[in-house]
């Protein structure tokens, strides 16, 4: 196991022919669905993993297990399992809900996904008649 990997790190329990969404820093501009591409993995060693995704019949990436990033030195994908993906997006939907309230979180703020869901959930109760 790489040494920055644990059990417990989701790409380090992936299989053969799990779904993963792969992610591009500069996926919005080529048509990336908030989620990701939807890949398949189609081979697990030791430390990469291969996946296979897009619209390119047999277009393969290949990625590192401990951390999900593409095995390059620009580092522009990763990986992610689907529901790694779905919370990725829902965090996001409830930070642009708090930015729309007024509420900016800087880097650095740990917050639990609850804690985030019951701030969004207050401002979208709470209306200032001042």
């Amino acid at each position: 196991m790489p040494k920055n990997a644990t059990p417990d790190t989701p790409t380090m329990s992936l299989k053969v022919d799990d779904e993963v969404r792969v992610i591009d820093v500069n996926g919005a501009r080529m048509g990336q669905p908030k989620d990701g591409w939807v890949g398949k993995v189609v081979k697990v060693g030791r430390k990469l993993i291969t996946v296979r995704y897009g619209n390119y019949d047999g277009y393969t990436q290949v990625f590192r297990r401990e951390d999900g990033s593409v095995n390059d030195k620009y580092g522009h994908q990763r990986i992610e399992t689907p529901e790694q993906a779905a919370r990725r997006v829902r965090n996001g939907e409830i930070h642009a809900t708090l930015r729309g309230h007024g509420i900016n979180l800087a880097f650095g703020h740990r917050l639990t996904d609850e804690h985030l869901e019951q701030m969004a959930a207050l401002v979208g109760t709470f209306t200032w008649n001042g």
